[in-house]
C-alpha cells in the first residue's frame, strides 16, 4: 500500500503541475481562440509583439477575423498615501479588454466605453490580490479613491482571483492622447478573440493585407522580410519550465513503474504461498478467468486505497514542490491545485496500476496445474520455472528503472556544480543590488528620469563604506536588451546583434571588470551624451577583425530615434563577461552611458562590509530623495545569483533525487523480498544441504549469488535504458554528456552495494538453519 502510495502520489503531483501549469494556466474564456498579434521579422530575439498606437488603431478599424480586439500597454504605478509608497505592475487597456478576455469582476464593475474617453473620470479597476492588500477583502472599496501616480482615481472593479493579465494588479483605461505624450512608441500588445469559424491561416492572411498597407505608409518601422502572425494565447505565454515539467513527469512515470513492480513482486510472493488455496479452487471447478478475477479485484483494492493515500499524498506534497519552483518561470494566473482533471488522472492510474500488478499474480497461479500446484505446495520447494521467472523479471525492472531515476538524478548534480563553476567574469561579493523603478507616468521623459536617477546615485555615494556605485538595466550575467550594430562600408542590411548596457563610469569597479583596452567614461562625459561607448572582448573580435576597436564608429538603427544620435564612437574594450546567463558564451555587447534613455532602474553598489548590512542605511538615503519612490529587490549580489542563475538545476535536481530515493527504496525493498521469500520456499532444500555437509559460508553464498545476479542483471538492463533514456535530458544538461562514465558508474557502484545489503540479512538468516526443523516440516 505505502509503494503505491508513493508512485500514486509522484505522479498525481507532477501531473497537476503538467495540467494546471501548462495544459489550462489560464481563467480566461476559451483562450485557445484568444490570440495574439505578432510580426515575424528574421529577429534572433524573438517576434516583434509591440506596436504603435496609430497601428493598433488602423488593425482594430480594418482587421476582419477578430469579434473585439484589446490594446493593452504595460506599466509601472506608485500608489501613495496608504501608508509606505507601493509600486504596482500596471496596465493600461482599451475598455474592451474585460470582454476580450471573457471575465467578470467580482465586486463592482470591469470597464465601460466611456471610461476611454478623455473627459471621463478617472477609474481603476484592481485585482483579488489588490484587494486584499490594500482593503482586506471589503466590498465597500468599490467607490474609494486612491492615488495613482500624484492621480486621484476610484476604485470601481475588481477582478477575479486568478485574473493577472501581464501580470498586472491596476487596471487603467488607455488613454491615447497620453500615452503618445509619453512616448511609448510600439508597446502596445494586440490581443484578439477569433470569430467563429475563423482559422489561424485566414486570420494572419487578412492580418498581412492589413500589415501591408501599414509598411506602405510606415516603411521605416517593418524590415525588408516579415510576416503578419497569431499566436494562441499559451503559446504566446508559455511557462518557462515547460520541458523541465514534461521531464520530471516521465521521471516519475518510471517510479510509477517502479512501484507497480514492487507490488507485483510482493503480490507473486504473496500468490505461491496462497498456491495451494488457488489449486483448491480450481480442482472444484474455478476456470482460469475466475482465478484471474479474482486476484485482479484484490489488486483493484488495492490500487484504490492507494490512489486514496496517495492523493493525500499529493495534497502534502505539491506546496512542498511550489515552494522550489524557480521564480518568474510560470505564469501568475496558474493554480497548482488537486482539481477535477488530476482526480480523475489519479483514478485512471489507480486502475492501470490494478491491471500492471495484478497481471503477474494472475499469470503465475492461474495457469498451474493441479496436481503440480499441490506436490509443490506439500514440498516446500522452490516452484515452477515460469513462477521463478516471473519473480526474478520483476526485480530486473526494479534495479533497471531505479538505476535509470539515478543516473538521471547524478547527471543533474553534476549539471549544478559545472554550472558553478563557470567563470562570470566578476566579482559579487560585497555587491547589495537594488531596483529603484520610475513610474514612466510620472517622469514621461528621458531628462527628467535622468535627473532623478543621478540625485538616487548622489545620495548613494555619500553614504559611508561605499566603494563604488552604478546603475544600468539589468547586471550580467542576467540578460538584458538586446538591438543590433551596423557598419560603414558593410552591406545595407547586415544587422550584428549586440546586448546594450546603459551604464556610468563606475560600473566597472563595483563589479570589477577589467578594461583591456582604452579608457572608459568621464563623469562629464556621461552627463554630456556624447555618443562615446566601450565594447566588449567578443564585439572586437566578431565585428572589428583586423581592425583597432579604438576609435572605430558604428550605427544602432533601432536605438538612433530615440538617443538622437547617428554614429557611436568606442573608447574602450572590457573583458567578457557572461551575459546570457551561465549556460551561453558571452554575447557581443555595447556600454553605452545611462543618460541617454534615463532607463536604468537597477543600482549596484560595492560596500566594504557586509552588503546586507548596508542596505538599510542606503535605502533610507534614497527615501530621503524621495519619500514617495518604492524601492524593491534589496538583496546582495551573491543570493541574487543564487536565486535566479543556480534555481532551475537545483529544482530539477532536488525532484530527481527525491524521485530515484524513492525508487531506490522501493528497488532494495522489492530485492529483500524476493530474496527473503526465496529463503523460505528454499527450506528444505537448505536443510538437505546442511545435512549432507553443507556450511553456514555455503548457504550465505547460495542465496547471496542468487540474489546478486538479480542486481547485476537489472544494472546491465538499466545501464542500456539508461543510454537511450538521459538523451531525451540532453538539452538540460551542462558542462556533462548525457553518457557520462563517472554518474553510470557511480550509480552502478551504489546499486551494487545496496543491493548486497538487501540480500546479506537474507543469506545470514539461510545459513542459520537448522537442518532438523526444516527436514521436520518436510
Amino acid at each position: 500500500l505505502l509503494s503505491l502510495a508513493l508512485g500514486i502520489g509522484a505522479t498525481t503531483t507532477i501531473f497537476s503541475a503538467v495540467y494546471s501549469i501548462i495544459v489550462d494556466p489560464f481563467p480566461y474564456g476559451d483562450s485557445q481562440h484568444l490570440m495574439s498579434v505578432q510580426i515575424e521579422q528574421g529577429d534572433p530575439n524573438g517576434a516583434r509583439l509591440g506596436f504603435s498606437a496609430s497601428q493598433f488603431l488602423d488593425v482594430s478599424r480594418d482587421a476582419t477575423v477578430f469579434s473585439a480586439l484589446s490594446g493593452t500597454v504595460w506599466s509601472l504605478a506608485t500608489l501613495t498615501g496608504q501608508g509606505e509608497p507601493q509600486l504596482f505592475d500596471t496596465v493600461e487597456a482599451t475598455p474592451n479588454l474585460f470582454e476580450v478576455l471573457q471575465v467578470k469582476a467580482v465586486a463592482g464593475r470591469g470597464f465601460l466605453a466611456s471610461d476611454g474617453r478623455p473627459d471621463a473620470a478617472p477609474v481603476v479597476v484592481i485585482s483579488y490580490k489588490c484587494w486584499q492588500r490594500l482593503f482586506g477583502g471589503d466590498r465597500g472599496a468599490i467607490g474609494k479613491e486612491v492615488r495613482i501616480n500624484d492621480e486621484v482615481r476610484t476604485v470601481v472593479g475588481v477582478m477575479p482571483e486568478r485574473v493577472y493579465w501581464l501580470e498586472a494588479d491596476l487596471y487603467l483605461p488607455l488613454d491615447f492622447d497620453r500615452f503618445r505624450d509619453a512616448g511609448r512608441l510600439n508597446s502596445v500588445l494586440m490581443t484578439g478573440r477569433l470569430k467563429d469559424g475563423v482559422s489561424k491561416m485566414q486570420a494572419e492572411a487578412n492580418l498581412q493585407t492589413v500589415f501591408g498597407d501599414i509598411a506602405r505608409r510606415e516603411p521605416g518601422q517593418f524590415p525588408d522580410h516579415w510576416k503578419a502572425t497569431v499566436v494562441s494565447l499559451p503559446d504566446a505565454f508559455p511557462t518557462k519550465i515547460r520541458g523541465e515539467l514534461l521531464m520530471l513527469l516521465g521521471a516519475v512515470g518510471l517510479l510509477l513503474l517502479i512501484a507497480c513492480a514492487n507490488v507485483a513482486s510482493l503480490l507473486v510472493s504473496k500468490a505461491s504461498a496462497r498456491q495451494k488455496e488457488i489449486t483448491i479452487r480450481a480442482s472444484l471447478g474455478a476456470g482460469r478467468m475466475r482465478i484471474a478475477r479474482q486476484l485482479l479485484t484484490e489488486s483493484l483494492m488495492l490500487a484504490l486505497a492507494g490512489c486514496l493515500l496517495g492523493v493525500g499524498l499529493a495534497q502534502v506534497g505539491l506546496p512542498l514542490i511550489l515552494s522550489i519552483v524557480p521564480p518568474e518561470t510560470i505564469p501568475i494566473e496558474a493554480k497548482v491545485s488537486l482539481n477535477l482533471p488530476v482526480l480523475l488522472f489519479s483514478i485512471a492510474c489507480a486502475f492501470a496500476v490494478a491491471v500492471l500488478t495484478g497481471l503477474a499474480p494472475a499469470l503465475h497461479s492461474a495457469g498451474a496445474q493441479l496436481v503440480l500446484g499441490l506436490r509443490e505446495h506439500g514440498r516446500g520447494t522452490g516452484g515452477s520455472r515460469r513462477q521463478a521467472l516471473i519473480r526474478d523479471g520483476l526485480v530486473i525492472a526494479e534495479v533497471a528503472l531505479s538505476l535509470i531515476l539515478l543516473v538521471a538524478s547524478g547527471l543533474m548534480l553534476r549539471t549544478l556544480f559545472a554550472l558553478q563553476d563557470v567563470p562570470l567574469g566578476l566579482s559579487s561579493n560585497h555587491v547589495l543590488t537594488i531596483r529603484i523603478p520610475l513610474a514612466r507616468t510620472r517622469l514621461r521623459t528621458a531628462a527628467a528620469r535622468v535627473r532623478v536617477l543621478k540625485s538616487y546615485l548622489s545620495a548613494i555615494r555619500e553614504e559611508p563604506g561605499i566603494v563604488a556605485s552604478s546603475l544600468n538595466m539589468n547586471f550580467q550575467p542576467f540578460d538584458t536588451l538586446h538591438t543590433t550594430a551596423a557598419f560603414a562600408g558593410r552591406p545595407a542590411g547586415e544587422m550584428n546583434d549586440v546586448v546594450l548596457h546603459q551604464t556610468d563610469e563606475q560600473y566597472l569597479d563595483v563589479f570589477r571588470i577589467p578594461l583591456i583596452e582604452g579608457r572608459t567614461w568621464t563623469h562629464a562625459e556621461v552627463l554630456d551624451m556624447r555618443g562615446l561607448v566601450m565594447v566588449n572582448q567578443s564585439f572586437a573580435r566578431r565585428y572589428l577583425t583586423g581592425t583597432s576597436a579604438i576609435g572605430a564608429s558604428f550605427h544602432m538603427p533601432m536605438m538612433e530615434s530615440a538617443l538622437g544620435k547617428e554614429l557611436f564612437e568606442i573608447i574602450g574594450v572590457v573583458a567578457d563577461v557572461r551575459n546570457q546567463g551561465v549556460s551561453k558564451a558571452p554575447a557581443p555587447e555595447v556600454y553605452l552611458p545611462y543618460t541617454f534613455t534615463g532607463t536604468s532602474y537597477r543600482f549596484a553598489v560595492r560596500t566594504t562590509g557586509d552588503p546586507v548590512r548596508a542596505a538599510k542605511s542606503i535605502v533610507a538615503r534614497i527615501g530621503l530623495v524621495d519619500p514617495q519612490q518604492p524601492v524593491t529587490e534589496v538583496m546582495s549580489m551573491d543570493a541574487s545569483l543564487n536565486s535566479k542563475l543556480f534555481s532551475l538545476s537545483r529544482f530539477q535536481l532536488i525532484l530527481f533525487s527525491v524521485f530515484a530515493a524513492i525508487g531506490l527504496a522501493l528497488a532494495v525493498a522489492g530485492i529483500y523480498g524476493v530474496v527473503s521469500n526465496n529463503v523460505v520456499r528454499r527450506t528444505t532444500e537448505l536443510g538437505v544441504r546442511m545435512a549432507l555437509g553443507a556450511s553456514g559460508g555455503q548457504a550465505i553464498r547460495l542465496i547471496l549469488g542468487s540474489g546478486m545476479r538479480l542486481v547485476l542483471a537489472g544494472i546491465a538492463a538499466g545501464l542500456a535504458g539508461a543510454y537511450f533514456a538521459t538523451r531525451l535530458m540532453s538539452g538540460f544538461l551542462f558542462g556533462v554528456v548525457a553518457a557520462d562514465p563517472i554518474s553510470y558508474g557511480g550509480v552502478a557502484a551504489l546499486l551494487i552495494t545496496v543491493g548486497f545489503a538487501a540480500c546479506l540479512w537474507p543469506a545470514w538468516r539461510a545459513a542459520r538453519i537448522d537442518p532438523v526443523c526444516s527436514l521436520r516440516q518436510e
